[in-house]
């Protein structure tokens, strides 16, 4: 009896533990449950407190409770109930929460089928039973049916991916063809272009409305592809990621390497879908693309300034097929309106010119045919003042032979000279030439140096060909040039040679300068009779306007060819002489160094000399008082009739002359010169004429005459050509 007693009570204890137990079990399960569920993901959204999910899709939830652990599991059914009643039966497959250390909060991955409403079963751990959770609408869940199959919505995707790329390549490969760049294009771009930018050109011409067209639908495409990423993909990490690199590589990357290169060919072959969206848009992009243009204006282009457009050039000069010569011709004319006269002109110092009153023989000619230049600026006295223009041409007619004083000529054809500033622009010049009036002009500017007035000085010479040298950037030589430009100075190899050579054919052996019959006319009449009456002047000047004049006062001197000394016959063979007329030409006028003397004070001269042509400089008194003579003045008349009561008479060594003035030079001159001697010879032929009355005899004395002269000493290097005939 006693082990059966025992053994009651031990069921008994065993027993009384079960339930215990049971009791707790059933105490903590009912501490477990879930209060709600909503959506994570974008794909999912609650309406009128029930949660809807896409069917067969996975999705994300988020449940909300209190208990759950990291063994908890959720299921579904479609069969309402009580919370906490069982549902181990019609049930869905079971879903893992995603694991973290919270209790209340806790997320899963779920996938239903269509059907429903759905509701959720909990399991709180490993060992415990599926439990309901209720039929409250914050854990009821419905299905819904995908819009499209999932095969159609990654054929979306892939479409929209292209449409993103095609809108990100247009954007820049079309915007970046502004109006003007297409212009050209259509006008001189090979046939390809010219047929693609005539398809682009009606579209391109709505600048605003394109761009927000392009811009529109690159934004509703892009957005487009994320959703439909995103419900695929399900997870919103792993869908921002995955339409990310999409849209970097494939709608941005890649199609605007691809348009910034062949944008014209893809823009052309693409027109119809952007003529398409453009439709589409129509009621947004337009009022914004008119809203754009009355707040910015018309879109005109892009558009080079004169330095843009050069280097532009210059930075595509390696990949155009512009040759060196024409980039340079291009330069020049982009550059020549920025530069003035100054810059191009050649210097007054370099310049060929030519003295008023020089005298066109054969020399002159010669000289001006030897410079290789077609106008010859003239000047009067110093050089800056240029007041007439010869021209080549004017030489046609002229005859060497005549002599013909270049005054005569200058006033006969009368060309104007054109003067212009320094600062004169070379567009402005170049129009100037364009008129016709002349292709030479001096350029001067203002002179304001000193005390005295400001005065207009030339300071160079400007042409056309200097103008066109500019603008093409190179020199422009011809047959005629002697020089290469007129910078360097640097002669052309053999041209200056060859010229003199070719004009020595036609030069005087003898070299002599040539006089006209009516000039030697008016020598003889000016030294017969005309000379006879400066003894009234001469005397004049001594008595109220002491030592102006270089003479001593002799009357035999004043008398020294009267034709009662010198017949007619003899005086006009004594000028035709070979050695009695003579020409100076100066090697540099403007050089104040050179000094071409015919007298010098206190030098003894035994020669007369009569200036035919050109000025000189005399310089009389004590005072040094200087003053200019030109044609027909004469000096050193004492020295061919000499007595010992003159005052200009040195007794020592004989009688000689000795002037008490200077005469020099300052232009190049035609002078008489008949010395002492000469003179001698011509008054006995002349008394022999008379006696005898034979011409032979006074060519005979006239023509065995060597002449011999004292004079100053003169350096042969201050003096370019001296000759006599």
């Amino acid at each position: 009896m006693a082990a059966i007693f025992s053994g009651s009570v031990c069921v008994y204890v065993l027993a009384t533990c079960l339930l215990s137990f049971s009791s707790f079990f059933t105490s903590v399960e009912c501490k477990v449950r879930l209060i709600g569920v909503s959506p994570v993901d974008s794909s999912s959204k609650i309406e009128d407190g029930i949660l809807e999910v896409t069917a067969e899709t996975l999705v994300l939830l988020r449940f909300y409770g209190e208990g759950l652990s990291r063994e908890s599991r959720i299921a579904f059914t479609s069969t309402a109930g009580k919370f906490n009643s069982t549902c181990e039966e019609d049930r869905s497959k079971s879903f893992e929460f995603r694991k973290n250390d919270l209790q209340e909060i806790k997320e899963a991955e779920v996938k239903l089928s269509f059907g429903g409403p759905y509701y959720v079963c909990l399991r709180p751990g490993s060992r415990s039973k599926w439990i309901h959770q209720g039929d409250e609408k914050s854990l009821r869940i419905k299905t819904t049916k995908k819009t499209f199959p999932q095969w159609l919505e990654i054929v979306f995707i892939a479409l929209l991916m292209c449409l993103s790329g095609l809108f990100s390549g247009l954007n820049l490969g079309l915007m970046a063809l502004d109006p003007t760049e297409l212009k050209i294009v259509m006008n001189c771009g090979n046939s390809n272009e010219q047929r693609y930018a005539k398809q682009i050109q009606p579209i391109r011409k709505h600048g605003n409305y394109l761009l927000c067209t392009l811009l529109l639908g690159n934004v509703l495409v892009n957005t487009s592809f994320t959703v439909l990423l995103d419900g695929i993909i399900g997870d919103g990490i792993a869908a921002v990621l995955g339409s990310t690199a999409g849209i970097v590589i494939f709608g941005e990357i890649i199609p605007q390497s691809l348009c910034s290169r062949h944008g014209l060919a893809v823009g052309a072959r693409t027109v119809w879908i952007t003529r398409f969206f453009m439709l589409i848009t129509f009621p947004i992009s337009f009022p914004i693309s008119a809203i754009l243009n009355w707040i910015l204006g018309n879109e005109i282009g892009t558009v080079y300034n004169r330095k843009q457009l050069q280097e532009m050039l210059k930075v595509q000069a390696e990949f155009n097929d512009l040759e060196g010569d024409e980039m340079n011709i291009i330069s020049g004319v982009l550059n020549y309106k920025s530069k003035t006269v100054d810059e191009v002109m050649t210097k007054l110092e370099d310049c060929y010119l030519l003295d008023l009153s020089s005298v066109l023989d054969f020399r002159t000619i010669a000289s001006v045919m030897q410079s290789g230049h077609s106008r010859i600026p003239v000047y009067v006295g110093e050089r800056h003042n240029i007041v007439g223009l010869l021209l080549v041409k004017d030489l046609a007619l002229i005859d060497a032979d005549d002599c013909t004083p270049l005054r005569t000529v200058i006033k006969f054809y009368n060309h104007q000279v054109q003067k212009v500033f320094d600062d004169v622009h070379l567009d402005a010049m170049l129009e100037e030439f364009k008129k016709g009036h002349s292709h030479l002009a001096v350029v001067q500017r203002v002179n304001n140096e000193g005390s005295g007035d400001p005065f207009y000085e030339a300071i160079g010479i400007v042409t056309l060909e200097d103008i066109l040298e500019e603008i093409i950037q190179s020199e422009i030589v011809d047959e005629t040039d002697i020089y290469e430009d007129n910078k360097s100075g640097k002669v052309i190899p053999g041209r200056k040679k060859t010229l003199m050579r070719e004009l020595s054919l036609f030069s005087d052996e003898e070299d002599q300068p040539k006089v006209s019959q009516q000039l030697q006319l008016a020598i003889m009449q000016f030294l017969n009779t005309a000379f006879n009456y400066f003894y009234y002047y001469y005397y004049y000047c001594r008595c109220f306007h002491h030592h102006l004049y270089p003479w001593d006062g002799d009357n035999e001197a004043l008398e020294a060819f009267k034709e009662d000394v010198i017949s007619l016959n003899v005086l006009k063979r004594l000028i035709s002489q070979p050695n009695v007329i003579h020409e100076l030409k100066l090697k540099d006028a403007d050089d104040s160094k050179v000094q071409n003397y015919l007298y010098k004070k206190d030098v003894a001269a035994d020669f007369f000399t009569l200036i035919i042509q050109g000025k000189v400089e005399v310089i009389i008194g004590q005072e040094s008082l200087a003053f200019e003579e030109g044609p027909f003045s004469s000096f050193g008349t004492n020295a061919l009739v000499m007595t010992r009561s003159s005052s200009n008479v040195n007794l020592k060594g004989g009688l000689q002359y000795i002037p008490d003035f200077t005469v020099r030079a300052i232009t190049d001159i035609m002078y008489l010169k008949i010395p002492r001697s000469l003179y001698k010879r011509a008054v006995q032929t002349t008394l022999m004429e008379r006696e005898q009355g034979l011409r032979s005899s006074i060519d005979r004395l006239l023509q065995d005459h060597s002449v011999v002269s004292n004079g100053p000493d003169v350096d042969p290097k201050q003096v370019l050509i001296e000759s006599s005939c």
